[in-house]
């Protein structure tokens, strides 16, 4: 009987270990800010969530801590890290500098279509806004810087916009729960220079993509530290 082609191939591709599995749901959950700063986890806690043993979550937790975007506690308790303004500061900064690069390579390199995608998530954004839905608004936020990541074609650039959008995660949940009211004419604003990005990358337009991206996260940083009620003072695009 001849052999099924097929069978090679899936004995070459090598298959996600549960420990695989484990990291990428929890990077999932703090990416789009279902953990809040200074959340306590557990290990067992975490397994039971998650329906699996101790044993991957340790893996996934270490991993987590390597990225910063966990904090493990000598009396073995796990944190997600409340981060100081020196850091918030810190990743903003390199975040104003990759994800402009990666907005112009995008605009170099994309097609159509992933222009289109990026149209239908400001929309998904602009829909999250007007339904004050936290969940969805962050979750759409991180779709777009992802995308745009994705578009640049860089695996150095999706991988420093990943980890930085991940310990950045809970912070921005944070400031979206905040207590006082979502301003409607900044989310308009937002909405707007979401939209005037889509127009660059359609003209393939890779400085003016850029100085959008950047001033994006800038006027983002401005409002998110107002929420989350961090002294303001002015902010240089790095």
């Amino acid at each position: 009987m001849a052999q099924n082609p097929a069978d090679s191939i899936r004995r070459t591709v090598p298959q996600r270990t549960l420990g695989q599995q484990v990291y990428g749901q929890l990077q999932e959950t703090i990416l789009n800010g279902h953990l809040l700063p200074g959340t306590k986890l557990t290990l067992r806690g975490l397994a039971t969530s998650l329906n699996t043993s101790i044993q991957p979550v340790r893996e996934a937790v270490v991993r987590l801590a390597a990225d910063g975007a966990l904090h493990a506690t000598p009396n073995r308790s796990i944190l997600v890290p409340v981060l100081t303004r020196a850091e918030l500061d810190d990743l903003h900064s390199a975040r104003v500098l990759v994800e402009g690069e990666a907005a112009a390579r995008f605009a170099e390199r994309a097609s159509e279509e992933d222009v289109a995608i990026l149209s239908r998530i400001n929309e998904d954004l602009r829909l999250a806004y007007d339904s004050s839905d936290v969940v969805k608004i962050v979750t759409s936020i991180q779709a777009w810087g992802l995308r745009i990541a994705q578009g640049s074609s860089s695996g150095v650039l999706q991988s420093a916009i990943f980890t930085l959008r991940l310990r950045l995660g809970p912070h921005l949940a944070e400031a979206m729960s905040a207590p006082a009211a979502l301003d409607p004419d900044f989310l308009h604003f937002t909405v707007h220079i979401n939209h005037e990005m889509v127009l660059a990358f359609r003209d393939r337009d890779p400085v003016r993509a850029r100085d959008l991206r950047r001033a994006d996260i800038l006027t983002f940083q401005r409002d998110l530290y107002q929420r989350l009620g961090l002294t303001h003072r002015a902010l240089v695009a790095g």
